[in-house]
């Protein structure tokens, strides 16, 4: 399951599904760069620019899930506002630890029942007017899986601990 939230951060850090928010300045506010921005105007921050900015990620149009692996990176990145795939501070969407864990199980679901293909006959194209990254041409084709794959290297505690102690189920052949 490490697996699987490092791909939901990184999916939502190259296709972001937090809208462009709007705010209000409180003050005049002279950004670096000499950029003035006075009271009350409306201020609208391009997430997917944030996610994407090569100043702050590396190989930021790669898709890496392993850049997640060390877990103060995505603390780091949410308090620098580096990483707001559901806005941030006060006005966050309420629902996104809800959220995060809906599509971690839909995704554990359908990726455990279904198998997926490719089946666009050309390049993807994203939609330009859409302020979310949407493509306009991506298709999938699902399958049911009737075989599964077998279990991954690293496999769980348990069994590893059966693999080291030569016990299969929890029990030994004497408790059999």
């Amino acid at each position: 399951m490490e697996f699987l939230d490092r791909f939901v951060k990184e999916t939502q850090r190259m296709h972001s599904p937090s809208f462009q928010t709007a705010r209000n300045a409180r003050k005049d506010v002279v950004l670096p760069g000499g950029y003035l921005v006075p009271a009350r105007a409306v201020v609208i921050p391009c997430f997917p620019s944030l996610h994407k900015n090569p100043a702050q990620w590396e190989n930021p149009a790669r898709f890496e899930p392993d850049r997640w692996a060390d877990k103060a990176v995505a603390g780091k990145a949410m308090r620098n506002g580096l990483y707001t795939p559901f806005a941030s501070g006060g006005r966050g969407c309420v629902g996104f630890n809800l959220a995060l864990m809906e599509i971690k199980m839909v995704l554990a679901e359908l990726v455990y029942h279904y198998r997926f293909e490719d089946a666009s006959t050309e390049a993807v194209v994203y939609d330009p007017e859409f302020l979310v990254v949407r493509p306009l041409n991506f298709y999938a084709t699902p399958t049911k899986r009737t075989e599964w794959p077998s279990a991954s290297k690293g496999g769980t505690k348990k069994k590893e601990e059966e693999e080291v102690h030569g016990v299969e189920g929890g029990l030994d052949d004497a408790s059999r």
